[in-house]
């Protein structure tokens, strides 16, 4: 009766933990994303922040790569939520992609638009992520008018 219900003690546990992987959460704040090359004069970082610098009106775009935190190689994720600030006059639009290892172009996953403060999200499919096969990763562009617009990229959540 005793490792009966150790067994069964045990799966709980196991059960339990497998579960908790399957929900966690990936996060990255925006100013750890890797700039590109054509945005290297024009973006500034503050704490956690990814904006433009005082002076330039050109595009900045950076690119987070995505990792499996859950370990499963199959993470439940269904959201992607990005969150921006002073976006009015700008723009600050991340997209969702996935990447064949081998080649081939991205596949558009999802698309988030920010203006004003907010936090915005966007959804897809319970099995979208498969790491066991593929590559992810967010490419956020943050676009103004004027530079008296102050448009910037704070952090993203895959949940």
């Amino acid at each position: 009766m005793t490792k009966f219900l150790l067994r069964v003690l045990a799966l709980g546990l196991f059960t339990t933990a497998s579960l908790a992987a399957q929900t966690t959460t990936w996060t990255a704040i925006a100013s750890t994303g890797a700039v590109d090359e054509a945005s290297l004069g024009s973006y500034a970082v503050t704490g956690p922040t990814l904006s433009h610098n005082a002076a330039s009106l050109t595009d900045v775009v950076a690119r987070y790569n995505i990792t499996d935190v859950s370990g499963t190689e199959q993470p439940g994720w269904t959201t992607l939520e990005m969150s921006a600030s002073n976006a009015t006059g700008g723009m600050v639009r991340a997209d969702l992609y996935q990447l064949d290892p081998c080649g081939g172009d991205p596949i558009h996953l999802c698309i988030i638009f920010a203006q004003g403060n907010s936090c915005r999200t966007c959804t897809f499919g319970s099995g979208t992520f498969d790491f066991a096969n593929n590559l992810y990763f967010i490419e956020v562009k943050i676009t103004r008018g004027a530079t008296n617009q102050t448009p910037s990229a704070t952090a993203f959540r895959l949940y």
